[in-house]
């Protein structure tokens, strides 16, 4: 039951599907339910606040043996349907709890959606999601479209270059030149491209880039990609952004693109931009606690120095992050920082310590 309460597309919330998209993926809820079914409504009994209505099933995706044979279930909720001649279908997915169906998420029933879910189950292991959803990526059906995205999006970067072998850049080229492709997903094929395409690719790339930073708009995959596909091009396009007469916008979309670099480490980003990149950052004290934080999480501990000495003159956010930063470094430098603030500044290192406490027990563990 706790399930059904955290999911955000219920099914048959008002007797319809929702039209906004789930965040979560499919394939998440595809692996975990005991029963997905392809069905039909029929035989509605009740009102609004007490009723009950049956399930058709059209065809089976995923089931337990004892539901194997079944061909119709009830579920206790009031469903109206107000054409019986063409009565709701749902793709239909649920646990089985003491015998009976709990129901605690419905798609569009579109064979289409069937047939994507279908293949959501059959994967052979996670490692085959990216392959399979990139098919999907341009497909008609908006709910199909945007879990496939949302696979990406979701992604972590060593899982997006791992599929990159997999992917095809032709498809990505035609669909990057469509005229009425949202900017979402001209985001997600040029990132896509930079880890399957060829240099010649990066000139379109940079192309889109100009016209999303005239018109003020985010950037930041389309950089990532630029980058893969012509490193000294891309960076050089990523340090102007940084500059510190930039608006304040095109910096932290290019925070977030050394974020991801620097969470996938490759042969696009040389230990010599790096080294620029950090300094540069370091250098700006209005995003400085941006930077310290990436090298507290990615364990780069050779530049100590330069972040304790910020501390002194440094934000609330600043100074936190630094103390982060400290505590997590066992070099004897950080150690004696620690134990200095210990004495001076007792209440606010034990306001941090136990911050980062609780982020740790939060983390999914290994």
């Amino acid at each position: 039951m706790l399930k059904t309460a955290i999911v955000c597309m219920m099914l048959f919330s008002v007797g319809h599907i929702p039209l906004t998209f789930p965040v979560y993926l499919i394939y998440d809820h595809a692996k975990s339910a005991d029963y997905i079914a392809l069905v039909t409504l029929d035989n509605p009994q009740g009102n609004d606040t007490r009723g009950s209505v049956d399930l058709i099933i059209n065809k089976t995706l995923k089931t337990p043996a004892s539901f194997a044979e079944v061909k119709r279930i009830q579920i206790q909720r009031y469903l109206p349907i107000p054409d019986p001649k063409r009565p709701q279908r749902y793709v239909v997915f649920g646990d089985i709890d003491r015998g009976e169906l709990d129901v605690f998420l419905s798609l569009p029933g579109t064979e289409a959606v069937s047939q994507y879910v279908a293949g959501l189950v059959n994967l052979r292991n996670t490692n085959a999601l990216l392959p399979y959803c990139f098919n999907y990526l341009n497909y008609s059906q908006d709910v199909i479209a945007h879990d496939a995205m949302t696979a990406f999006w979701k992604a972590s970067d060593a899982e997006i270059r791992a599929s990159a072998s997999e992917l095809d850049p032709k498809k990505l080229r035609a669909w990057l030149r469509e005229p009425n492709k949202s900017e979402h997903q001209a985001d997600i094929y040029g990132l896509l491209l930079g880890f399957c395409g060829t240099p010649n690719d990066a000139l379109y790339i940079r192309t889109l880039l100009d016209q999303r930073l005239a018109a003020g708009h985010s950037f930041r995959a389309l950089l990532i990609g630029y980058i893969q596909l012509d490193h000294d091009a891309g960076w050089k396009y990523a340090l102007e952004r940084m500059k510190e007469t930039e608006p304040p916008s095109n910096r932290l979309e290019t925070y977030q693109v050394i974020s991801f670099m620097l969470g996938a480490p490759s042969n696009a980003m040389t230990p010599e931009i790096r080294h620029r990149v950090i300094t540069i950052m370091l250098s700006q004290v209005d995003v400085a606690d941006l930077i310290i934080d990436l090298l507290r999480k990615h364990k780069i501990r050779n530049y100590t120095t330069q972040v304790l000495s910020l501390y002194m003159n440094g934000s609330p956010l600043l100074v936190r992050s630094i103390v982060r930063y400290a505590l997590q470094s066992p070099d004897k430098q950080s150690i004696d920082f620690i134990n200095v603030l210990r004495t001076k500044q007792p209440e606010l290192l034990a306001e941090i310590e136990e911050w980062l406490k609780q982020m740790e027990e939060a983390m999914p563990k290994k």
